[in-house]
């Protein structure tokens, strides 16, 4: 495998990216906010409200959704069933 280094229009399309991708952060954010929610607690509950397949996603889903077990509130993932959330989302 052969690697080529960078030019600079990759730099400049890796720039466009992560100004996009920061805006989309800001934006998620201020949504979460809006609805009183915590950031974590808001991408916990896109994660479960996007799950494909019919059924509930499993913690493992969930994780690989959100890249980082710390990110989910509380403890760990089963935290979130403690006060309703399950119940409004139908798990």
């Amino acid at each position: 495998m052969t690697t080529t280094e960078p030019c600079q229009r990759d730099f400049e399309r890796l720039l466009e990216f992560r100004v996009a991708l920061r805006g989309f952060q800001r934006w998620s954010d201020d949504q979460a906010q809006a609805a009183g929610l915590t950031h974590s607690r808001h991408q916990l509950l896109v994660a479960v409200s996007g799950h494909r397949g019919g059924k509930p996603p499993a913690i493992g889903d969930l994780v690989t959704y959100l890249d980082r077990l710390r990110d989910l509130p509380g403890p760990g993932p089963a935290s979130s069933r403690s006060d309703g959330d399950h119940a409004r989302l139908g798990g």
